[in-house]
């Protein structure tokens, strides 16, 4: 008796087992980017073609870049999604409402230099041309986001993460915070220079050798 009880809960672990991978692989495929076929993108004034070359790039042939930005967002909708909602939530400051607690400071100091208001600021700076290109892509991204709730990458779910509406500063913080990152080396500076008032140049430019520009 005992044995044909393990062998029925070994069957059903077993078959638990397969559910749960056959449930993730499914998760997964249903994520995955569409490399073939077509798509109805609304907003494009003309027929967009996407080529991908033997690496899987794309290449966008478009009427005018408006229609290239738009199809550009999608792509990247499609083949980057979850990189480029977690990247928004850290130039935002609100990368804690979905990982815990223990990012509350990163917020706090993202927050403190104020990238995302920056990436507003710098979209109202820009000339009426950059700023229609950046709203293309960003229709691109949520014709995407429209078209594909029921299919998201799995870290979505796992996360409990709704992505919201792109917009055109969610492209420009990226680019705050490449800068913040560029400038990582903020205190090495600092601390040559300090260097440099105490030491002689000869042992400070042993420390902090400086590339030699042709």
């Amino acid at each position: 008796m005992k044995i044909r009880l393990l062998k029925a809960a070994l069957k059903f672990l077993v078959a638990l087992v397969v559910v749960a991978v056959a449930g993730g692989a499914y998760l997964f495929y249903r994520a995955m980017p569409a490399y073939s076929g077509s798509v109805a993108l609304h907003g494009l004034s003309a027929e967009t073609r996407v080529w991908r070359d033997g690496y899987g790039t794309p290449h966008i042939f478009a009427a005018n870049l408006d229609d290239a930005a738009r199809a550009l967002g999608y792509l990247h909708a499609s083949e980057r999604l979850y990189e480029m909602e977690i990247n928004r939530r850290v130039g935002q400051g609100r990368a804690a409402e979905i990982a815990g607690a223990d990012l509350v400071n990163v917020d706090r100091f993202i927050r403190t230099l104020g990238l995302y208001a920056l990436a507003k600021s710098s979209f109202a700076a820009l000339s009426p041309w950059a700023q229609q290109r950046l709203q293309a892509y960003s229709d691109g991204v949520n014709a995407f986001l429209d078209s594909h709730r029921n299919a998201l990458p799995p870290e979505f779910l796992i996360l409990g993460d709704k992505p919201e509406p792109w917009t055109p500063a969610d492209s420009l913080v990226w680019g705050k915070l490449m800068s913040l990152q560029l400038s990582s080396n903020y205190t090495l500076e600092s601390l040559r220079v300090r260097l440099a008032q105490k030491l002689p140049a000869e042992r400070a430019g042993w420390l902090f050798p400086m590339p030699k520009v042709d």
